[in-house]
């Protein structure tokens, strides 16, 4: 076919892609429920930190640098929970399963 373009799938940088999500919400830690009512905020959605997070390591901009209105939630608590998250191994297992995602699933990583 002569002429033809070849279209690559737009990256919203701000949303990971959902199949990928579905697939990393089961290494994330079990949220603990409590009866009694403590008060404060509630609990940042995990979706919205790993939005975020996934923001971060696509364009390499500093934590401070995320805007509470993209993601509802503040850098620091996503800078909190990346930290968390790294000291339980869980970001080395997040990254393994991304890597396994692009290279596997969507036909590997285009790194131009």
């Amino acid at each position: 076919m002569e002429g033809a373009t070849t279209r690559t799938p737009k990256v919203d940088y701000f949303r990971m892609p959902r199949p990928l999500w579905r697939k990393l919400k089961k290494y994330l830690p079990k949220r603990r429920r409590t009866k009694s009512a403590k008060g404060g905020r509630p609990r940042a959605s995990e979706r919205a930190v790993a939005n975020a997070i996934w923001y971060v390591l696509w364009t390499g901009c500093q934590w401070k640098a995320i805007h509470r209105d993209w993601f509802g939630v503040s850098s620091s608590v996503v800078h909190e929970r990346f930290q968390r998250w790294r000291e339980m191994g869980i970001v080395e297992k997040l990254m393994r399963r991304m890597a396994d995602y692009y290279a596997i699933e969507r036909g590997g990583v285009g790194w131009k």
